[in-house]
């Protein structure tokens, strides 16, 4: 059997000893204080960080990447000590990633008896898989029972895995695995945005015809957001101006020494109200800021919702009309992820004030208090943040399901 893949270590080495590195020279002092004030203390804890980083980095890449072998002519498979046949490879997931300069296309294989294992396909710093190892993963899935997710077509499961790039990994079939790989080989052309072409086997369509959907749907978007746009932009220069107040005050802080951080000198008796001003005048604009933008994304996807429903065969196929789906795209989850980030920060506030109430027993009697208020805002954070990314798969799904022809998404 020959591996189908390789240790991220092993496999990038560049990659690995770059990062070690960089991760040696952050961690090399506080290191060094194990070998004194020695000449050699700073160079050994280098060396030593450098060491121990090496180590976590293989450890974690064999436990979350382990290496799978493959026989091509048997059609088999080893993974940790234990042998199946490739129709034992019962599902998978793909998942995209890119973050700055990394950049990463990822499988998760899901076997009969619930093991799993993932292989990077693509990957930049750490390498995915060499030509050869993508033809052979090629017949592994063909020879595999992955079966197809219910509702969605391959280039669909494509797309909505594209959609929620560094999101959550979505359920694709054997197809849409194939058509990746064919692609990666350049065996086949990528799909491209059919902006100008109608359903298989049907007449070009008109680039005019396409722009005047476009154009009816942005005049309905229009009519649709009414004066909830003009509302977010007061709003949005509320948010602004509040944060302007604070770093005003901020700046008035560090250059007149007569002022204390409450800001209630003789010299200065308001500048405690401005600054409570401009927190609420922030905090309002933004609240207010992100309900009205979310009830706008509601509205506009009632009115898409209805030429949905009304659409024929050839429609769907071609598409809702792009302005819809951009608007879409916003997502109706401002309100929460704010919620979310705001509920996150007090809780860590919260957090800090009961360890100095267990510290301090003049404030031992809010210490309960404290607790329960922190375990409330985890709680309201994770709440809000599980409500955001729902909004988010959902709406991925919705895309990729209404993008049609003209988005390259023929269903």
């Amino acid at each position: 059997m020959r591996p189908l893949n390789s240790s991220l270590v092993a496999g990038s080495p560049w990659a690995a000893a770059a990062l070690c590195l960089l991760l040696g020279l952050l961690t090399a002092g506080p290191l060094g204080l194990l070998f004194g004030s020695t000449p050699v203390a700073w160079p050994a804890g280098l060396v030593l960080g450098v060491a121990l980083w090496f180590a976590a980095l293989w450890s974690i890449s064999t436990a979350f990447l382990p290496v799978v072998r493959f026989d091509a002519a048997a059609l088999t498979l080893r993974l940790r000590g234990r042998e199946y046949p490739a129709a034992a490879v019962r599902s998978a997931t793909r998942s995209v990633s890119a973050n700055g300069n990394a950049a990463y296309l990822t499988y998760r294989f899901a076997l009969e008896d619930a093991r799993r294992f993932r292989l990077i396909a693509v990957g930049r710093p750490f390498r995915g898989l060499a030509p050869d190892a993508l033809r052979r993963l090629r017949t592994l899935v063909s020879a595999s029972s992955i079966a197809e997710p219910a509702g969605f077509s391959p280039e669909q499961q494509r797309a909505n895995s594209a959609l929620q790039a560094n999101g959550r990994a979505v359920a694709v079939g054997r197809a849409a695995i194939l058509r990746d790989i064919d692609e990666l080989l350049g065996d086949v052309t990528p799909a491209a945005p059919a902006a100008a072409t109608g359903p298989a086997g049907s007449a070009p369509v008109e680039t005019h015809a396409l722009q005047a959907d476009d154009l009816d749907a942005v005049e309905a978007i229009r009519e649709a957001v009414g004066p909830l746009a003009g509302i977010r932009r007061i709003c949005g220069v509320a948010a602004v101006a509040g944060v302007a107040v604070l770093v005003a005050l901020v700046l008035t802080f560090a250059l007149d020494e007569s002022m204390n951080l409450a800001g209630w000198s003789p010299e200065h008796p308001a500048a405690g109200l401005i600054a409570a001003a401009g927190i609420v005048l922030g905090a309002l604009g933004s609240v207010v800021w992100a309900i009205t933008a979310d009830v706008a994304v509601r509205r506009v996807r009632r009115v898409a919702d209805a030429r949905w429903e009304a659409f024929g065969a050839a429609d769907r196929s071609r598409g809702l009309a792009t302005p819809f789906l951009a608007f879409d795209a916003t997502g109706a989850r401002r309100t929460s992820t704010m919620l979310a980030y705001a509920s996150s920060v007090l809780a860590v506030i919260a957090a800090a004030l009961s360890i100095g109430a267990f510290i301090e027993l003049s404030m031992r009697p809010l210490l309960t208090i404290l607790l329960i208020l922190t375990g409330a805002l985890i709680g309201a954070s994770v709440i809000c943040w599980r409500a955001s990314r729902r909004d988010a798969r959902v709406t991925a799904e919705r895309i990729a399901l209404r993008a049609g022809e003209r988005w390259g998404v023929p269903s």
